[in-house]
């Protein structure tokens, strides 16, 4: 298995204009896969939270504090079909320069 990073550098990224990331329930191993040099590269997300696992209640706003750091702008739909069982989905998106 390789990291997010692992990836980019073996296509020589260097510009991502959108992650879509349904990784059911390790999310946040992806995310946490993403070296530091590699954030700006993104320009915008879009992943499925599942906050109905253990640990997981904290995990939007872990992302989104995590995801505004990276300079992204971010906005969680709460009330989708699938919000009732505790899945949610997540966008972020670089201002436009």
């Amino acid at each position: 298995m390789k990291t997010f990073s692992q990836v980019i550098a073996d296509l020589q990224l260097d510009r991502i204009d959108l992650v879509k990331l349904d990784a059911e329930n390790s999310e946040r191993e992806v995310i946490a896969g993403i070296a530091e040099e590699d954030w700006p590269k993104i320009r915008q997300l879009s992943m499925e939270v599942h906050t109905n696992i253990p640990g997981g209640q904290t995990l939007i706003g872990d992302f989104t504090a995590l995801l505004r750091s990276k300079g992204f702008t971010v906005s969680v739909d709460l009330h989708s079909r699938f919000s009732n069982v505790g899945v949610h989905m997540m966008y972020a998106k670089r201002p436009q320069p």
